[in-house]
C-alpha cells in the first residue's frame, strides 16, 4: 500500500517560527536537486503567476543565490539566499531577505533565517522547513493571518505545491528515475 503524501504547514505565532513538511514520493536525489540546482529550482520557486529569475546560485557554505521573482507586467521583486551550512543530501541553513538588484538588503519584508533537513525513506523523502523570524510582528508580515491559519500564498511559495509546480518537478523526478534506474 503506498503512503499519502504528507504536507504540514505549522505556524507557531509565539515562537516566531513556521514547519513546513511535504513529503514526496521520489528519492533523495533528484528532491535534492530541486533546491539546490538552478535549473530546476527556478522552475518552482514564484508564486504563479511570477517567474523565478537567477542570476548567480553559489550553493556552499558562504555562498548566496540571488533571484528575482517577475510578474506578468515586468515587476520585479529581488532577494538573496545566504547560505551559512551546508551538508549535502541531509541539510541546509541560512538567511534571505527582500534586495536590490546588487544583493543590498531592503526593508520591504523582514530578514528570515531557514533551517532545510531532507531525510530519505523506504518509498518518499521528506523535507521539513524551519523558518525563525525575529519576531511574530515579522512573521505576520510575511505570512498573512486568517482564524490561525496561513495564506494560500504561503502554501505556493516554500514548496513546490501547486498543481503545476507538483507536475513539472514530478516530470523531473521521473525522468531521473528513468535516466537513472539503479540508484539507489
Amino acid at each position: 500500500m503506498t503512503q499519502p503524501a504528507i504536507f504540514n504547514f505549522n505556524v507557531q505565532k509565539e515562537a516566531s517560527t513556521i514547519t513546513v513538511e511535504r513529503s514526496f514520493k521520489a528519492p533523495l536525489d533528484p528532491v535534492w536537486a530541486a533546491w539546490t540546482e538552478a535549473d530546476i529550482l527556478c522552475q518552482w520557486w514564484a508564486p504563479k503567476p511570477y517567474q523565478c529569475v537567477i542570476k548567480s546560485l553559489d550553493f556552499r557554505e558562504g555562498g548566496r543565490w540571488l533571484y528575482y521573482m517577475q510578474g506578468p507586467e515586468g515587476d520585479r521583486h529581488w532577494c538573496y539566499f545566504d547560505y551559512e551550512a551546508v551538508r549535502p543530501k541531509t541539510y541546509f541553513s541560512g538567511s534571505d531577505a527582500f534586495c536590490d538588484e546588487h544583493g543590498v538588503a531592503n526593508s520591504i519584508k523582514p530578514k528570515v533565517s531557514w533551517e532545510a533537513t531532507f531525510s530519505e525513506g523506504k518509498d518518499q523523502t521528506m523535507v521539513r522547513m524551519v523558518l525563525h523570524f525575529d519576531s511574530p510582528e515579522d512573521l505576520d508580515q510575511i505570512v498573512p493571518m486568517a482564524s490561525g491559519k496561513a495564506s494560500p500564498w504561503a502554501l505556493t511559495n516554500w514548496m513546490p505545491c501547486s498543481r503545476p509546480q507538483l507536475l513539472d518537478v514530478r516530470n523531473q523526478l521521473h525522468q531521473y528515475e528513468h535516466a537513472y534506474p539503479g540508484h539507489r
